[in-house]
C-alpha cells in the first residue's frame, strides 16, 4: 500500500503495511503544495557530486590487518554487482525474507525567509 495524506494534512503510513519509500518525495510535495504559493517551505533535491572517492576496507582473514583501497568507477560497479548477487543468493532470488534489515532514507525540505537575517 502507499503512504497517503490524512485529513489533518499529515502523512499516514500504517506500520503493518508494505511501504513504497519511493513515494515519500511525492507525499512531501503534496504537503508542501497544500501549504500554498506563499509558503516558506520548498522541496529540496540532494545531489551527490560527480567525483566520488570510494574506499574499500578488506581483511584476508580474521587475524590479518584490514587493508584500505580506493576504487574507481568500474571497480565500484563491479563490487556493487557482487553485493547484489550475494543478496540474491542469500534470499533465494527474493523468495526468503531478510529479517533484521534497515533502510535509511534522507529527506530534505528548505525553509526560505522573506528577509535576510544579517
Amino acid at each position: 500500500n502507499e503512504p497517503s495524506i490524512g485529513r489533518d494534512g499529515q502523512a499516514e503510513i500504517l506500520p503493518d503495511e508494505e511501504v513504497d519509500f519511493t513515494l515519500i518525495p511525492t507525499v512531501l510535495d503534496t504537503v508542501v503544495e497544500k501549504c500554498g504559493e506563499g509558503s516558506a517551505l520548498r522541496s529540496t533535491t540532494i545531489k551527490t557530486g560527480d567525483v566520488w572517492t570510494w574506499t574499500r576496507s578488506r581483511q584476508e582473514n580474521l587475524l590479518a590487518e584490514p587493508k584500505r583501497q580506493s576504487l574507481n568507477a568500474e571497480e565500484v560497479k563491479k563490487e556493487k554487482n557482487k553485493a547484489f548477487d550475494l543478496l540474491d543468493a542469500l534470499s533465494r532470488s527474493g523468495s526468503l525474507p531478510i529479517a533484521y534489515n534497515e533502510l535509511h532514507v534522507i529527506v530534505a525540505l528548505t525553509h526560505c525567509f522573506d528577509k535576510d537575517v544579517l
